[in-house]
């Protein structure tokens, strides 16, 4: 939980993550890891507690979000820089329409 809670905070502080996509993924990334690491430890030093499911669901719905936006954030940037001129992709004959 140490180095995730670090991390998000030296990163929320000295970092300028919400001004691109990929920043703002690895703070959703990081911050999902701390929460779910987080709530690990309170699963250890508290065994069960009330909510524990809510918790856990939301953790790993947060997580799930977190990778669809960095899969989706990977494809417009591929195919950004796919149908960029200069890219040096070819189109094959299959692909022109």
């Amino acid at each position: 939980m140490f180095p995730a809670a670090a991390f998000v905070s030296l990163y929320a502080l000295r970092s300028r993550w919400w001004a691109t996509d990929i920043g703002r993924i690895i703070m959703g990334l990081c911050l999902s890891v701390a929460y779910m690491t987080g709530l690990s430890l309170a699963r250890f030093v508290l065994d069960d507690f009330p909510g524990e499911d809510v918790f856990r669901i939301a953790g790993y719905l947060a997580i799930n979000i977190g990778l669809w936006h960095m899969v989706a954030t990977l494809l417009r940037i591929q195919n950004a820089t796919r149908n960029a001129p200069g890219s040096g992709h070819v189109k094959h004959e299959e692909e022109k329409v």
